[in-house]
């Protein structure tokens, strides 16, 4: 009976050795690589979740990209380039005469540049009393106010 119950303790322990070795060399690296799959897998859920919403959001950003394309189709052809600024601000002089404006100034300010643009601020000045009117082909307006109070607005300056 001694023989067979080291027999037995020896199958025992062969069969731990087996357990042991299919745990530590085929289980655990199995179970490490499913869950980087699974990792993998959640992340590429989120990522698909993602364009899915973007596409979404697609048509509105594009219909917003056309209603501003629209708004500034002409936008670069209506600002003066250097030399045009003196006609531009005749055109507004000339404007302001022609609606009767009395005591109008127009002063050009000192540049300011901002983000890689140049701005001149315009101090503009008169009293009468008129209407809103488009100032010719620049697409910049002017407010008009009751008669005799003087219109002023700063072109170029944020209020």
């Amino acid at each position: 009976m001694l023989f067979g119950r080291s027999q037995q303790i020896i199958i025992g322990l062969v069969a731990g050795v087996i357990v042991c070795v299919f745990v530590i060399f085929w289980y655990r690296p199995l179970r490490e690589e499913m869950r980087i799959i699974k990792h993998t897998r959640a992340e590429q859920m989120m990522t698909l979740a993602k364009g899915t919403a973007d596409a979404e959001q697609l048509p509105a950003l594009g219909e917003q990209l056309r209603k501003m394309q629209t708004e500034l189709q002409d936008y670069e052809s209506k600002i003066p380039s250097q030399r045009d600024f003196g006609a531009f601000l005749g055109r507004i002089t000339d404007l302001m005469n022609e609606n009767n404006l009395e005591e109008h100034s127009i002063e050009p300010g000192a540049v300011v540049e901002v983000d890689k643009v140049n701005c001149i601020p315009l101090s503009m000045k008169c009293k009468g009393g008129l209407s809103r009117t488009t100032l010719g082909t620049t697409g910049r307006s002017v407010w008009r106010q009751r008669p005799s109070s003087i219109i002023e607005r700063q072109w170029g300056k944020d209020k």
